[in-house]
């Protein structure tokens, strides 16, 4: 079930850490992203907090709007995103502003949902720096060819409700862009895995958590 494909970040005298979810929509991100920044912040004693981020919140209205008709972004639309997602990633990783300039305080870890399908968009979040980050990680979350089906109605019932702009006919043009490089570590979210059975094994294979 769980694996996790490790990346440390350029700043090596932060203490504050990312854990990228990333994957194709519908694959579980958000959802097993605030699961486990639950389960972070519920660590008895635990001196660092963690928070999240939805990269889906940094898109602009026009590539809303392209997405919500069915039109897959480019990399063009994908750059400004991308930029406002790690800044948002290196704001978030900072203290709380209580004391802002007592760098002996641990920055926070931010658990990210982003898509981040290619190679360059991973390494562009990688490659955020600030005197609190310490490391950046990223786990896919896979969805096997036999899971596609119970994916694809995942987001037709999105769709239905309303509940996000994502269109369903887009799906194939995320599984193609998605590119992995054989390293990448996986965590299985395609079929009926529980929520906690994947949190679990994010928990095994991100952590552990240092309190």
């Amino acid at each position: 079930l769980a694996s996790m494909a490790a990346v440390t970040g350029p700043g090596p005298s932060g203490s504050a850490r990312v854990f990228v979810l990333f994957g194709v929509a519908g694959c579980g991100k958000t959802t097993l992203g605030k699961a486990l920044t639950d389960r972070l912040n519920g660590v008895p004693d635990r001196t660092r907090e963690s928070v999240f981020l939805d990269a889906d919140d940094y898109h602009d209205e026009a590539a809303i709007e392209k997405m919500r008709r069915g039109v897959a972004l480019s990399e063009q639309d994908r750059a400004p995103w991308l930029a406002r997602v790690r800044e948002a990633m290196v704001a978030s990783a900072a203290p709380l502003p209580s004391d802002p300039g007592d760098t002996r305080r641990p920055g926070r870890d931010v658990i990210v949902a982003c898509s981040a399908l290619k190679r360059s968009h991973r390494a562009f979040l990688w490659a955020a720096e600030s005197q609190w980050l310490g490391s950046v990680k990223f786990a896919h979350l896979r969805v096997s060819e036999s899971s596609r089906e119970i994916l694809a109605s995942r987001l037709e019932a999105r769709a239905r409700t309303g509940s996000h702009f994502f269109n369903p006919k887009l799906l194939k043009t995320q599984l193609a862009t998605l590119e992995l490089d054989g390293s990448e570590q996986e965590i299985d979210t395609g079929g009926e895995v529980p929520i906690q059975d994947a949190v679990d094994a994010l928990w095994r294979g991100v952590l552990p958590v240092e309190t």
